[in-house]
């Protein structure tokens, strides 16, 4: 990749992220190796870091790769009565360095919904709410100040368990 003035980068193997502005590059590395490069000075990006350079600049400053939250189920199984369910829902610790996160929920592989969540001091609870019957996949990933993303979380599975009521039964509270 070209950046602007004499930076340039390289990705050698594995998959990164790229990033130029007016008068910088950044090359975010997932996997594999990395380059990143002021004129002829080339440098190397291992996997897990981060590297940027300025225009002007030699020496790239690095920190590392925002690691994956740790995501806890909260509820897995939910059951549906005449089409209303209570929230799948899980829970994840913020990590230093982010900015904002992603949580996602999957059913038979895709994008059922996607959040944006603001970046918080304390532990976050994510809620899904009104699912048809099915099996669902729920993960989140950090976001740094560049919009480099982390690994995701560990997929957390839920359920929807649908139950309809025999003709003429209704509910009052907890009871058929």
């Amino acid at each position: 990749v070209r950046g602007p003035h004499t930076l340039s980068a390289i990705v050698r193997s594995g998959a990164a992220m790229v990033r130029a502005t007016e008068d910088s590059l950044l090359v975010a590395a997932q996997t594999g190796a990395s380059l990143i490069a002021a004129g002829n000075d080339w440098n190397d990006v291992p996997a897990g870091t981060v590297r940027s350079l300025r225009h002007g600049e030699t020496k790239p400053a690095s920190r590392k790769l925002l690691d994956a939250p740790v995501a806890q189920a909260k509820r897995v199984l939910s059951l549906a009565i005449a089409g209303k369910s209570p929230p799948l829902a899980f829970a994840f610790a913020p990590l230093l360095g982010s900015a904002r996160y992603e949580a996602v929920l999957r059913r038979d592989g895709a994008d059922v919904e996607t959040r944006q969540i603001a970046k918080a001091a304390e532990d976050v609870q994510v809620s899904f709410a009104d699912l048809p019957p099915g099996t669902y996949a729920m993960a989140v990933r950090a976001v740094d100040q560049d919009g480099i993303e982390s690994p995701w979380s560990g997929v957390i599975e839920g359920a929807v368990v649908g139950l309809e009521l025999p003709p003429g039964a209704t509910i009052v509270g907890d009871t058929v």
